[in-house]
């Protein structure tokens, strides 16, 4: 199943697929590209924690070229943290497994405490800017 078929994950060891997030303007369409590295402390990466949310009215972005459907909230959370000039590196449960494959996704799960762990830093995606937000801030501080 493309891009999967692309970038192939060995069972047994200790890779995962990571995602550049290409620069773009909000509006522009969502551009990435899956690789597989070898370890998770080999490579600087950001992990993101997101609600999955409804698959009802799915979003495309291109992922190595291919058409994938993610759901609403993924795609807001990607506009959201991708900057206008410079690529992201990012894992997202998601994208960064196979989510056809229950052998992948076994194995995967199983690794994301210790990918959570690796990451240069976790960003927890709550949903858009509402007339809440400034509350909810406000109180934590």
């Amino acid at each position: 199943l493309p891009p999967y078929d692309e970038v192939t994950l060995t069972p047994g060891t200790d890779n995962i697929r990571l995602l550049q997030l290409l620069p773009g303007n909000y509006d522009d369409p969502i551009v990435c590209y899956l690789f597989q590295i070898d370890s998770i402390t080999l490579y600087e990466y950001d992990a993101l924690s997101y609600v999955w949310g409804s698959t009802d009215g799915q979003r495309v972005i291109f992922v190595n070229d291919w058409e994938m459907a993610v759901t609403q909230n993924l795609e807001v959370a990607l506009r959201s943290l991708r900057g206008e000039e410079d690529p992201k590196i990012i894992w997202v449960d998601a994208i960064c497994i196979d989510q056809t494959s229950v052998p992948e996704k076994s194995s995967q799960v199983g690794k994301m405490g210790d990918i959570y762990k690796a990451a240069k830093k976790v960003v927890v995606f709550l949903g858009p800017e509402n007339q809440a937000s400034d509350t909810v801030f406000d109180f934590l501080e």
